[in-house]
């Protein structure tokens, strides 16, 4: 297991953080004339995804979570961290619906469409992820900015 250093750790969480709102105000965009959203909510949903990431990212960090180990450049050490972020991202933003879900009007149903929808996005990022950066994560940050990477490591 490779040691973080702050800046690699903060670059990572920038890059969690980044993808998450912009995969939360891209899904609740792309629904908000069904559902009804002015841009000052979907901001707020995107704001609230963005902020429950870093809340994740902090427990993890105080919980010791370890990822895949960065060194074997696997396709199963990328699935792994595929899975994480995209069960991660539809859990987010679902936690982010029903927290909102009085002040937005969303019902139960709508709630989970914007979860699957930001999910789905999430899903889209990480299969881009595979062409750039280290083989071993699902981060758009190239191999020497990404945590989860070994420096100089390459795409596979």
């Amino acid at each position: 297991m490779t040691t973080t250093t702050p800046g690699r750790y903060l670059a990572g969480l920038a890059e969690r953080t980044a993808a998450s709102f912009i995969e939360a105000f891209a899904s609740a965009w792309i629904v908000a004339g069904a559902y009804d959203l002015t841009t000052a909510e979907t901001a707020a949903l995107a704001g609230l995804m963005a902020a429950l990431t870093v809340l994740r990212a902090a427990l993890t960090t105080f919980l010791d979570h370890r990822t895949a180990d960065p060194t074997v450049r696997t396709g199963f050490a990328y699935a792994v961290d595929a899975f994480e972020r995209v069960a991660a991202t539809f859990a987010e933003a679902g936690i982010a619906a029903l927290l909102l879900a009085g002040t937005l009007d969303l019902s139960n149903a709508k709630a989970a469409t914007f979860a699957g929808l930001t999910a789905a996005l999430a899903m889209l990022k990480t299969l881009a992820a595979r062409f750039v950066g280290s083989a071993a994560t699902a981060s758009l940050l190239p191999a020497a900015k990404d945590p989860g990477s070994t420096p100089g490591s390459r795409p596979a």
